[in-house]
């Protein structure tokens, strides 16, 4: 009778805390300068050599799956891929990431605790921290679109995230950069 009731217990506990997780922030904005009616073409500018702070592998562990994404976006949203010097906009990826330190302040003082157990032990405690610092390190990714004949920016998207002690998986991250290609206006 008790193990269906502790499975309960457990699901209802998972599923509290993934509602818990932290999504990663997005944001983009949209030149109005620029009309970007007119595009019909794209290509893709080249990745960095290497992403700040990040491993020196993240380019080539990332960097053709996020291309393929990319391209795969852009084409499902009525776009064509072209040579550099003919498209009409050119996507440019950065990403980086910066390490922080996050300093909570939880209003305690230091003081003392003494006191007895239910057996009569004699128990003392002192508290001395009251301040909790961690590194907290973010992942930023842009995505930029330029007018490709004056060289303009026409469009920005950017996501920033805490960033895991394991790799994120691929398919999470191109799952990511669709989701910001999403905001991009679609051809009409």
């Amino acid at each position: 009778m008790k193990t269906p009731a502790l499975f309960g217990l457990l699901a209802a506990a998972a599923l509290l805390l993934a509602g818990c997780a932290t999504k990663p922030m997005m944001n983009f904005d949209l030149s109005p300068e620029v009309d970007i009616s007119e595009f019909k073409t794209f290509a893709l500018m080249p990745l960095p050599e290497r992403i700040s702070g990040a491993r020196l592998d993240a380019v080539q562990h990332y960097g053709p799956a996020s291309q393929e994404a990319i391209r795969e976006s852009l084409i499902a949203h009525g776009y064509t891929e072209a040579p550099f010097e003919e498209a009409d906009f050119a996507i440019n990826v950065k990403a980086a990431v910066t390490p922080t330190l996050n300093v909570s302040q939880w209003g305690y003082t230091t003081g003392n605790y003494a006191g007895s157990d239910y057996w009569g032990t004699s128990s003392y405690y002192e508290v001395v921290a009251d301040v909790d610092v961690r590194p907290d390190d973010h992942a930023i990714v842009v995505l930029e679109i330029y007018e490709n004949k004056e060289k303009t920016l026409a469009w920005c998207a950017w996501m920033v995230d805490r960033t895991k002690k394991n790799r994120m998986p691929v398919d999470e991250f191109t799952g990511l950069l669709k989701g910001m290609l999403a905001t991009f206006p679609a051809k009409k």
